[in-house]
Protein backbone atom coordinates (compact mmCIF):
# COMPACT_ATOMS: atom_id res chain seq x y z
CA UNK A 1 0.00 0.00 0.00
CA UNK A 2 2.89 1.93 0.93
CA UNK A 3 4.23 1.74 -2.44
CA UNK A 4 1.01 2.79 -4.59
CA UNK A 5 1.02 5.53 -2.23
CA UNK A 6 4.28 6.53 -3.08
CA UNK A 7 3.69 6.32 -6.89
CA UNK A 8 0.33 7.87 -7.07
CA UNK A 9 2.20 10.79 -4.86
CA UNK A 10 4.90 10.73 -7.80
CA UNK A 11 2.44 10.34 -10.23
CA UNK A 12 0.82 14.08 -8.91
CA UNK A 13 4.12 15.51 -8.63
CA UNK A 14 5.25 14.97 -12.22
CA UNK A 15 1.79 16.28 -13.47
CA UNK A 16 2.10 19.23 -11.38
CA UNK A 17 5.58 19.48 -13.64
CA UNK A 18 3.83 19.13 -16.82
CA UNK A 19 0.83 21.38 -16.06
CA UNK A 20 3.92 23.99 -14.33
CA UNK A 21 6.18 24.04 -17.25
CA UNK A 22 3.06 24.13 -19.71
CA UNK A 23 2.02 27.38 -18.12
CA UNK A 24 5.54 28.71 -19.11
CA UNK A 25 6.09 26.97 -22.53
CA UNK A 26 4.46 24.17 -24.09
CA UNK A 27 7.56 22.71 -25.73
CA UNK A 28 9.11 22.78 -21.64
CA UNK A 29 6.62 20.22 -21.04
CA UNK A 30 6.29 18.02 -24.00
CA UNK A 31 10.57 17.65 -23.21
CA UNK A 32 9.96 17.35 -20.10
CA UNK A 33 7.52 14.08 -20.48
CA UNK A 34 9.73 12.68 -23.28
CA UNK A 35 12.90 12.90 -21.39
CA UNK A 36 12.46 12.73 -18.45
CA UNK A 37 12.88 8.89 -17.02
CA UNK A 38 9.74 7.56 -16.60
CA UNK A 39 7.49 10.43 -16.20
CA UNK A 40 5.27 9.23 -19.17
CA UNK A 41 4.02 5.90 -17.39
CA UNK A 42 3.46 7.73 -13.86
CA UNK A 43 1.30 10.55 -15.75
CA UNK A 44 -0.81 6.61 -17.89
CA UNK A 45 -0.56 4.57 -14.26
CA UNK A 46 -1.73 8.39 -12.42
CA UNK A 47 -4.92 8.78 -15.47
CA UNK A 48 -5.86 4.53 -14.81
CA UNK A 49 -5.54 4.79 -11.12
CA UNK A 50 -5.97 7.95 -9.12
CA UNK A 51 -8.37 9.56 -11.59
CA UNK A 52 -10.80 6.74 -11.52
CA UNK A 53 -11.00 6.61 -8.25
CA UNK A 54 -12.23 9.31 -6.01
CA UNK A 55 -8.85 11.07 -4.53
CA UNK A 56 -8.39 13.23 -2.04
CA UNK A 57 -5.73 14.88 -4.20
CA UNK A 58 -8.33 16.06 -5.99
CA UNK A 59 -9.33 18.99 -3.87
CA UNK A 60 -5.56 19.74 -2.90
CA UNK A 61 -5.11 20.44 -6.50
CA UNK A 62 -8.08 22.58 -6.78
CA UNK A 63 -6.80 24.74 -4.12
CA UNK A 64 -3.37 24.55 -5.33
CA UNK A 65 -4.49 25.99 -8.89
CA UNK A 66 -6.25 28.80 -6.90
CA UNK A 67 -3.20 29.50 -5.05
CA UNK A 68 -1.18 29.47 -8.22
CA UNK A 69 -2.86 31.30 -10.01
CA UNK A 70 -2.40 34.22 -7.57
CA UNK A 71 1.46 33.39 -6.81
CA UNK A 72 1.50 33.88 -10.49
CA UNK A 73 -0.21 36.87 -10.84
CA UNK A 74 0.44 38.96 -8.21
CA UNK A 75 -2.97 41.67 -9.00
CA UNK A 76 -2.62 44.68 -7.53
CA UNK A 77 -5.57 45.91 -6.22
CA UNK A 78 -7.56 48.84 -8.12
CA UNK A 79 -9.23 50.69 -5.26
CA UNK A 80 -10.38 51.45 -2.06
CA UNK A 81 -7.26 48.85 -0.60
CA UNK A 82 -4.32 51.25 -1.76
CA UNK A 83 -5.98 54.59 -0.06
CA UNK A 84 -6.74 52.14 2.98
CA UNK A 85 -2.70 51.40 3.32
CA UNK A 86 -2.12 55.13 2.79
CA UNK A 87 -4.74 56.28 5.42
CA UNK A 88 -2.57 57.49 7.72
CA UNK A 89 -0.19 59.63 5.89
CA UNK A 90 -3.90 61.85 6.16
CA UNK A 91 -4.28 61.30 9.81
CA UNK A 92 -6.91 58.72 9.25
CA UNK A 93 -9.06 61.53 7.49
CA UNK A 94 -10.09 61.12 3.88
CA UNK A 95 -11.20 64.86 3.64
CA UNK A 96 -7.38 65.60 3.50
CA UNK A 97 -6.94 63.15 0.53
CA UNK A 98 -9.75 64.18 -1.70
CA UNK A 99 -10.28 67.88 -2.66
CA UNK A 100 -13.36 69.66 -3.63
CA UNK A 101 -15.77 66.46 -1.67
CA UNK A 102 -17.48 68.21 1.12
CA UNK A 103 -19.78 65.43 1.88
CA UNK A 104 -17.07 63.36 2.99
CA UNK A 105 -17.63 62.06 6.43
CA UNK A 106 -16.24 63.69 9.41
CA UNK A 107 -14.50 60.30 10.57
CA UNK A 108 -12.86 57.16 9.26
CA UNK A 109 -15.44 54.70 8.17
CA UNK A 110 -12.81 52.69 8.04
CA UNK A 111 -10.89 52.98 10.98
CA UNK A 112 -9.85 49.52 12.34
CA UNK A 113 -9.12 48.44 9.22
CA UNK A 114 -7.24 51.27 8.51
CA UNK A 115 -5.06 51.21 11.40
CA UNK A 116 -4.15 48.04 10.60
CA UNK A 117 -3.38 48.59 6.57
CA UNK A 118 -1.51 51.97 7.67
CA UNK A 119 1.15 49.71 9.84
CA UNK A 120 0.98 47.07 7.22
CA UNK A 121 1.97 49.61 4.39
CA UNK A 122 4.80 50.92 7.17
CA UNK A 123 6.79 47.70 7.02
CA UNK A 124 6.10 46.30 3.79
CA UNK A 125 7.47 47.81 0.33
CA UNK A 126 4.77 49.24 -2.29
CA UNK A 127 4.23 46.40 -4.21
CA UNK A 128 4.02 43.86 -1.34
CA UNK A 129 1.74 45.95 0.89
CA UNK A 130 -1.00 44.94 -0.52
CA UNK A 131 -0.17 40.99 -0.58
CA UNK A 132 -0.72 39.90 3.15
CA UNK A 133 -4.44 41.52 2.73
CA UNK A 134 -5.03 39.21 -0.40
CA UNK A 135 -3.53 36.01 1.03
CA UNK A 136 -5.27 36.46 3.87
CA UNK A 137 -8.51 36.12 2.03
CA UNK A 138 -7.29 33.46 -0.19
CA UNK A 139 -6.24 31.06 2.88
CA UNK A 140 -8.96 31.87 5.01
CA UNK A 141 -11.62 31.24 2.28
CA UNK A 142 -10.29 27.86 0.87
CA UNK A 143 -9.79 26.76 4.82
CA UNK A 144 -13.72 27.41 5.38
CA UNK A 145 -14.23 25.68 1.90
CA UNK A 146 -11.61 22.52 3.07
CA UNK A 147 -13.68 21.90 6.53
CA UNK A 148 -17.10 22.59 5.38
CA UNK A 149 -17.96 20.59 2.00
CA UNK A 150 -16.15 17.50 3.30
CA UNK A 151 -18.01 17.25 6.59
CA UNK A 152 -21.43 18.05 4.23
CA UNK A 153 -20.52 15.27 1.92
CA UNK A 154 -18.94 12.76 3.96
CA UNK A 155 -21.54 9.88 2.91
CA UNK A 156 -21.52 10.94 -0.52
CA UNK A 157 -19.74 8.98 -3.49
CA UNK A 158 -16.72 10.42 -5.18
CA UNK A 159 -16.92 13.45 -1.95
CA UNK A 160 -13.80 14.31 -2.41
CA UNK A 161 -14.52 15.36 -6.87
CA UNK A 162 -17.55 17.14 -5.54
CA UNK A 163 -15.76 18.96 -2.95
CA UNK A 164 -13.03 20.04 -5.64
CA UNK A 165 -16.01 20.71 -7.99
CA UNK A 166 -17.13 23.08 -5.41
CA UNK A 167 -14.14 24.82 -4.86
CA UNK A 168 -14.15 25.55 -8.04
CA UNK A 169 -17.44 26.61 -9.21
CA UNK A 170 -16.59 29.58 -6.47
CA UNK A 171 -13.34 30.50 -7.53
CA UNK A 172 -14.13 30.48 -11.39
CA UNK A 173 -16.33 33.97 -10.80
CA UNK A 174 -14.90 36.33 -12.26
CA UNK A 175 -16.36 39.29 -9.82
CA UNK A 176 -15.37 37.03 -6.74
CA UNK A 177 -12.04 36.93 -7.40
CA UNK A 178 -12.37 40.46 -8.15
CA UNK A 179 -13.61 41.29 -4.89
CA UNK A 180 -10.38 39.02 -2.77
CA UNK A 181 -8.26 41.06 -5.33
CA UNK A 182 -9.27 44.12 -3.82
CA UNK A 183 -8.60 42.89 -0.54
CA UNK A 184 -11.51 45.06 0.98
CA UNK A 185 -12.96 44.95 4.74
CA UNK A 186 -16.29 43.87 3.33
CA UNK A 187 -14.52 41.04 1.77
CA UNK A 188 -13.37 40.08 5.33
CA UNK A 189 -16.60 40.41 6.77
CA UNK A 190 -17.81 38.50 3.98
CA UNK A 191 -15.22 35.49 5.11
CA UNK A 192 -15.95 35.78 8.47
CA UNK A 193 -19.95 35.64 7.54
CA UNK A 194 -19.19 32.31 5.11
CA UNK A 195 -17.34 30.59 7.82
CA UNK A 196 -20.14 30.98 10.32
CA UNK A 197 -21.38 27.26 8.49
CA UNK A 198 -18.16 25.97 9.21
CA UNK A 199 -18.35 26.67 13.23
CA UNK A 200 -19.33 22.74 14.38
CA UNK A 201 -17.62 23.25 17.89
CA UNK A 202 -18.32 24.90 20.97
CA UNK A 203 -15.03 26.39 20.99
CA UNK A 204 -15.18 27.23 17.44
CA UNK A 205 -18.78 29.41 17.94
CA UNK A 206 -16.60 31.29 20.68
CA UNK A 207 -13.48 31.92 18.34
CA UNK A 208 -16.11 33.30 15.66
CA UNK A 209 -18.12 35.51 17.68
CA UNK A 210 -14.81 36.72 18.86
CA UNK A 211 -13.57 37.80 15.71
CA UNK A 212 -16.52 39.37 14.62
CA UNK A 213 -16.12 41.55 17.65
CA UNK A 214 -12.64 42.88 16.59
CA UNK A 215 -13.76 43.17 12.94
CA UNK A 216 -16.68 45.03 13.91
CA UNK A 217 -14.67 48.34 13.88
CA UNK A 218 -13.23 47.70 10.70
CA UNK A 219 -16.04 48.95 8.99
CA UNK A 220 -19.11 50.97 9.34
CA UNK A 221 -21.78 49.27 7.47
CA UNK A 222 -20.20 45.79 9.18
CA UNK A 223 -23.05 45.24 11.11
CA UNK A 224 -24.97 43.92 7.39
CA UNK A 225 -22.94 40.71 8.28
CA UNK A 226 -24.04 39.83 11.49
CA UNK A 227 -27.31 37.60 10.06
CA UNK A 228 -24.51 35.41 9.81
CA UNK A 229 -25.17 33.92 13.23
CA UNK A 230 -27.84 32.63 12.41
CA UNK A 231 -25.88 29.88 9.97
CA UNK A 232 -23.80 28.62 13.04
CA UNK A 233 -25.48 24.83 12.96
CA UNK A 234 -25.83 22.29 16.08
CA UNK A 235 -26.79 25.75 17.77
CA UNK A 236 -30.67 26.60 18.89
CA UNK A 237 -32.30 30.05 17.57
CA UNK A 238 -31.78 31.00 20.53
CA UNK A 239 -28.29 30.88 21.07
CA UNK A 240 -27.39 32.11 17.65
CA UNK A 241 -29.77 35.52 18.23
CA UNK A 242 -27.96 35.64 21.55
CA UNK A 243 -24.72 35.89 19.70
CA UNK A 244 -25.80 38.38 16.57
CA UNK A 245 -27.01 40.34 19.63
CA UNK A 246 -23.92 40.27 21.62
CA UNK A 247 -21.88 41.38 18.31
CA UNK A 248 -24.82 43.36 17.43
CA UNK A 249 -24.16 45.47 20.89
CA UNK A 250 -20.76 45.71 20.00
CA UNK A 251 -21.01 47.19 16.89
CA UNK A 252 -23.43 49.77 17.41
CA UNK A 253 -21.24 50.48 20.74
CA UNK A 254 -18.31 51.15 18.81
CA UNK A 255 -19.72 53.27 16.17
CA UNK A 256 -21.87 55.17 18.25
CA UNK A 257 -19.02 56.43 20.44
CA UNK A 258 -16.29 56.85 17.58
CA UNK A 259 -19.25 59.33 15.70
CA UNK A 260 -20.76 60.60 18.40
CA UNK A 261 -23.72 58.99 17.98
CA UNK A 262 -23.37 60.28 13.65
CA UNK A 263 -23.70 56.86 12.52
CA UNK A 264 -27.91 56.83 11.47
CA UNK A 265 -26.59 60.41 10.03
CA UNK A 266 -24.18 58.67 7.70
CA UNK A 267 -26.86 56.38 6.23
CA UNK A 268 -28.92 59.28 5.37
CA UNK A 269 -25.42 60.94 4.03
CA UNK A 270 -24.82 57.97 2.43
CA UNK A 271 -28.37 57.63 0.61
CA UNK A 272 -27.70 61.37 -0.52
CA UNK A 273 -23.94 60.70 -2.10
CA UNK A 274 -25.37 57.74 -4.04
CA UNK A 275 -27.68 59.96 -5.48
CA UNK A 276 -25.91 62.82 -6.52
CA UNK A 277 -23.66 60.55 -8.65
CA UNK A 278 -23.04 61.49 -12.35
CA UNK A 279 -21.96 57.73 -13.62
CA UNK A 280 -22.67 54.45 -12.31
CA UNK A 281 -20.30 52.97 -9.68
CA UNK A 282 -19.33 49.11 -10.63
CA UNK A 283 -19.44 47.76 -7.00
CA UNK A 284 -23.60 48.83 -7.08
CA UNK A 285 -24.22 47.24 -10.05
CA UNK A 286 -26.93 45.02 -10.50
CA UNK A 287 -26.43 40.68 -9.67
CA UNK A 288 -27.34 39.76 -13.22
CA UNK A 289 -23.77 40.81 -14.08
CA UNK A 290 -22.73 37.74 -12.31
CA UNK A 291 -25.21 35.56 -14.47
CA UNK A 292 -22.56 35.69 -17.63
CA UNK A 293 -19.78 33.92 -16.19
CA UNK A 294 -19.41 29.73 -17.18
CA UNK A 295 -19.52 28.66 -13.41
CA UNK A 296 -23.23 29.96 -13.22
CA UNK A 297 -24.16 27.48 -15.89
CA UNK A 298 -22.39 24.50 -14.69
CA UNK A 299 -23.93 25.81 -10.83
CA UNK A 300 -27.68 25.80 -12.69
CA UNK A 301 -27.24 22.26 -13.86
CA UNK A 302 -26.16 21.12 -10.55
CA UNK A 303 -28.39 23.12 -8.85
CA UNK A 304 -31.08 21.11 -11.60
CA UNK A 305 -29.52 17.67 -10.96
CA UNK A 306 -30.18 17.54 -7.05
CA UNK A 307 -33.18 19.85 -7.19
CA UNK A 308 -34.86 17.31 -4.83
CA UNK A 309 -32.42 17.60 -2.36
CA UNK A 310 -33.16 21.57 -2.25
CA UNK A 311 -35.62 21.19 0.13
CA UNK A 312 -33.17 19.59 2.81
CA UNK A 313 -31.03 23.25 2.56
CA UNK A 314 -31.21 25.07 6.22
CA UNK A 315 -34.06 27.57 5.73
CA UNK A 316 -31.73 30.10 7.43
CA UNK A 317 -29.01 29.24 4.61
CA UNK A 318 -32.01 30.97 1.96
CA UNK A 319 -32.73 33.49 4.45
CA UNK A 320 -29.56 34.64 4.74
CA UNK A 321 -28.99 34.35 1.13
CA UNK A 322 -32.00 36.38 0.63
CA UNK A 323 -30.98 39.05 3.16
CA UNK A 324 -27.74 39.65 0.53
CA UNK A 325 -29.72 40.19 -2.67
CA UNK A 326 -31.72 42.47 -1.44
CA UNK A 327 -29.59 45.00 -2.08
CA UNK A 328 -29.33 43.26 -5.84
CA UNK A 329 -25.89 44.61 -5.79
CA UNK A 330 -22.38 42.61 -7.29
CA UNK A 331 -20.76 43.86 -4.39
CA UNK A 332 -22.22 41.11 -2.22
CA UNK A 333 -21.28 38.35 -4.44
CA UNK A 334 -18.45 37.07 -2.29
CA UNK A 335 -20.69 35.95 0.39
CA UNK A 336 -23.64 34.89 -2.15
CA UNK A 337 -21.20 32.56 -3.97
CA UNK A 338 -20.00 30.88 -0.96
CA UNK A 339 -23.37 30.64 0.36
CA UNK A 340 -24.40 29.39 -2.67
CA UNK A 341 -21.94 27.11 -2.88
CA UNK A 342 -22.92 25.76 0.92
CA UNK A 343 -26.55 24.96 -0.31
CA UNK A 344 -25.37 22.94 -3.62
CA UNK A 345 -23.44 20.84 -1.03
CA UNK A 346 -26.29 20.16 1.19
CA UNK A 347 -28.45 19.59 -1.76
CA UNK A 348 -25.87 16.91 -3.17
CA UNK A 349 -25.88 15.02 0.36
CA UNK A 350 -29.32 14.86 0.76
CA UNK A 351 -29.25 13.24 -3.48
CA UNK A 352 -27.27 10.14 -3.38
CA UNK A 353 -28.41 8.25 -6.00
CA UNK A 354 -27.80 11.70 -8.10
CA UNK A 355 -24.39 12.05 -6.74
CA UNK A 356 -23.03 9.00 -8.89
CA UNK A 357 -20.79 9.64 -11.15
CA UNK A 358 -19.20 7.94 -14.01
CA UNK A 359 -15.60 6.92 -13.06
CA UNK A 360 -13.30 8.82 -15.68
CA UNK A 361 -15.25 11.98 -14.23
CA UNK A 362 -12.42 12.86 -12.01
CA UNK A 363 -10.19 12.87 -14.24
CA UNK A 364 -11.94 15.04 -16.38
CA UNK A 365 -12.32 17.75 -13.92
CA UNK A 366 -8.39 17.42 -13.17
CA UNK A 367 -8.09 18.79 -16.53
CA UNK A 368 -10.37 21.66 -15.32
CA UNK A 369 -8.34 22.48 -12.48
CA UNK A 370 -5.28 22.28 -14.94
CA UNK A 371 -7.04 24.99 -17.24
CA UNK A 372 -7.68 27.25 -14.45
CA UNK A 373 -3.90 27.05 -13.35
CA UNK A 374 -2.66 27.61 -16.76
CA UNK A 375 -5.06 29.80 -18.40
CA UNK A 376 -5.08 32.08 -15.50
CA UNK A 377 -8.23 32.91 -13.72
CA UNK A 378 -6.87 35.80 -11.35
CA UNK A 379 -5.93 39.02 -14.10
CA UNK A 380 -2.38 40.13 -13.97
CA UNK A 381 -2.68 43.80 -12.97
CA UNK A 382 -0.51 45.65 -11.94
CA UNK A 383 0.08 49.33 -10.42
CA UNK A 384 -0.18 52.61 -13.20
CA UNK A 385 3.34 54.23 -13.13
CA UNK A 386 1.80 57.19 -11.85
CA UNK A 387 4.59 58.75 -9.12
CA UNK A 388 5.13 62.44 -9.79
CA UNK A 389 8.78 63.59 -9.06
CA UNK A 390 9.13 66.43 -6.71
CA UNK A 391 5.22 66.64 -5.54
CA UNK A 392 4.41 68.34 -2.45
CA UNK A 393 1.89 67.01 0.17
CA UNK A 394 -1.26 68.84 -0.45
CA UNK A 395 -1.09 69.63 -4.14
CA UNK A 396 -4.07 68.69 -6.22
CA UNK A 397 -4.48 65.92 -8.75
CA UNK A 398 -7.44 65.55 -10.43
CA UNK A 399 -7.67 62.00 -12.54
CA UNK A 400 -10.19 60.20 -14.78
CA UNK A 401 -12.33 57.90 -11.91
CA UNK A 402 -11.12 54.59 -11.77
CA UNK A 403 -7.90 53.27 -10.90
CA UNK A 404 -5.76 55.78 -11.56
CA UNK A 405 -7.24 57.96 -8.70
CA UNK A 406 -6.60 55.24 -6.28
CA UNK A 407 -2.67 54.61 -8.03
CA UNK A 408 -2.33 58.42 -7.64
CA UNK A 409 -2.77 58.73 -3.92
CA UNK A 410 -1.00 55.18 -3.49
CA UNK A 411 2.06 56.37 -5.32
CA UNK A 412 2.08 60.03 -4.14
CA UNK A 413 1.08 59.75 -0.86
CA UNK A 414 0.14 63.89 0.73
CA UNK A 415 -1.02 64.56 -2.24
CA UNK A 416 -4.19 65.39 -2.24
CA UNK A 417 -7.02 63.60 -5.47
CA UNK A 418 -10.53 64.03 -7.29
CA UNK A 419 -12.94 62.65 -7.84
CA UNK A 420 -13.20 60.80 -4.04
CA UNK A 421 -13.64 57.12 -3.01
CA UNK A 422 -17.20 57.91 -2.79
CA UNK A 423 -18.25 59.59 -5.98
CA UNK A 424 -20.81 61.26 -5.01
CA UNK A 425 -19.26 63.80 -2.10
CA UNK A 426 -17.33 64.85 -5.24
CA UNK A 427 -18.80 68.31 -6.33
CA UNK A 428 -20.98 68.13 -9.18
CA UNK A 429 -18.58 70.07 -11.41
CA UNK A 430 -15.58 67.96 -10.55
CA UNK A 431 -17.61 65.06 -10.95
CA UNK A 432 -18.52 66.08 -14.87
CA UNK A 433 -14.38 67.49 -15.60
CA UNK A 434 -13.13 63.74 -14.31
CA UNK A 435 -15.88 62.20 -16.71
CA UNK A 436 -14.90 64.69 -19.13
CA UNK A 437 -11.24 63.36 -19.09
CA UNK A 438 -12.54 59.64 -19.47
CA UNK A 439 -13.96 60.86 -22.87
CA UNK A 440 -10.21 62.59 -23.72
CA UNK A 441 -11.15 66.26 -22.96
CA UNK A 442 -9.87 68.18 -20.44
CA UNK A 443 -10.50 72.51 -19.78
CA UNK A 444 -7.95 74.75 -18.96
CA UNK A 445 -10.32 76.96 -16.86
CA UNK A 446 -11.47 74.09 -14.95
CA UNK A 447 -8.28 73.35 -13.91
CA UNK A 448 -6.92 77.15 -13.24
CA UNK A 449 -10.92 77.83 -11.23
CA UNK A 450 -10.01 74.55 -8.80
CA UNK A 451 -5.62 75.31 -8.79
CA UNK A 452 -5.42 71.85 -9.87
CA UNK A 453 -1.16 71.08 -10.15
CA UNK A 454 -1.37 67.53 -11.64
CA UNK A 455 -3.48 65.62 -14.19
CA UNK A 456 -3.32 61.62 -14.44
CA UNK A 457 -5.01 60.08 -17.37
CA UNK A 458 -4.75 57.56 -20.02
CA UNK A 459 -7.18 58.92 -22.50
CA UNK A 460 -6.77 62.53 -23.95
CA UNK A 461 -6.83 62.54 -27.72
CA UNK A 462 -5.07 65.07 -30.29
CA UNK A 463 -2.84 67.87 -29.29
CA UNK A 464 -3.18 68.38 -25.28
CA UNK A 465 -3.87 72.07 -24.24
CA UNK A 466 -1.55 74.49 -23.54
CA UNK A 467 -1.74 74.54 -19.62
CA UNK A 468 -0.61 70.99 -19.77
CA UNK A 469 3.08 70.00 -19.78
CA UNK A 470 3.82 66.82 -19.84
CA UNK A 471 5.69 64.95 -16.56
CA UNK A 472 6.01 60.96 -17.17
CA UNK A 473 4.59 58.69 -19.77
CA UNK A 474 4.26 54.90 -19.17
CA UNK A 475 2.14 53.35 -22.28
CA UNK A 476 -0.92 55.01 -22.34
CA UNK A 477 -1.12 56.56 -18.89
CA UNK A 478 0.26 59.79 -18.44
CA UNK A 479 1.05 62.40 -15.80
CA UNK A 480 0.76 65.73 -16.78
CA UNK A 481 2.19 69.07 -15.07
CA UNK A 482 -0.32 71.97 -15.00
CA UNK A 483 1.43 74.88 -16.59
CA UNK A 484 1.94 77.55 -13.68
CA UNK A 485 0.33 75.03 -10.88
CA UNK A 486 2.71 72.90 -10.01
CA UNK A 487 5.41 75.30 -8.89
CA UNK A 488 3.11 77.72 -7.12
Amino acid sequence: MSDLKNSGLRGFVDLAMTVGLGALNPALALAWVVWAKGVAARLRGLVERDFTVDSIWLPVIAAGCVIASFIMAHPAPSDDLLKDLVSGRYGFDYRKAFWASPLLTHGDQYIGFDLLASWVYAHLPLRWAYAPFQAALVLGYLAVQARLYPRILRDVPYRHGWTALLILLVWLQPEFIERVVSGRPESFMALWAFSALAMDTPLLVVIWAILGAFLMPSYWLAGVYIPAALLLPGRGLKSRLLIGAGVAAIFMGFWGWYTDLRWPIWLLELHTEMGLRQEAVAENMGMALAMYAPAILVAIVAFWRFRDGLRTVSPWIWAVIAWFLLPDMIRYLDILAALVSAALATAIAADREHAQLDGNWPGLFAVLAGLFWVVGQVPHTELNAVHIAGYRPGQRVLTAFGPLTYDAIYENPGIRVAPAMELGATEISVQRASMALQRGRVSCSVLARYHVAYVIENSLRGTPPACLGLLSMDGATRVWRVRGKADE
